[in-house]
């Protein structure tokens, strides 16, 4: 499993996921939820394993209490944040994003 604050390696974006949730967690249905956030409505990705609770965010471009909700409503302990790309619309919430992981004492990679 990837520790606090450890640099994830350069690979797809399906390896990192398998890297959180381990090979078995692909058998059952993820928690998949997409919401378009920002001014450019970049989709936004929360991905989570409902046995385990734990979650991966893709693209926190905006609004961070619509993502956090949605954590929250699923329960989930988010274990890394991953950006497709460094544009504004995909990074804009990261910082809070980041800020908000650690307020809840959630383990993960970033």
């Amino acid at each position: 499993m990837l520790a606090r604050d450890s640099c994830l390696p350069a690979f797809g974006m399906g390896d990192a996921i398998l890297a959180v949730f381990g090979e078995n967690s692909m058998a059952q249905e993820m928690i998949h939820e997409i919401l378009p956030v920002g001014l450019l409505q970049c989709n936004c990705s929360v991905v989570g394993d409902p046995e385990t609770r734990e979650a991966v965010v893709i693209d926190p471009g905006d609004e961070v209490e619509r993502i956090l909700e949605i954590i929250a409503r699923h329960n989930l302990n988010v274990r890394l944040i991953l950006n497709t790309h460094a544009h504004i619309d995909h990074v804009g919430g990261l910082h809070a994003m980041r800020q908000a992981r650690r307020r809840c004492g959630a383990l993960g990679a970033l």
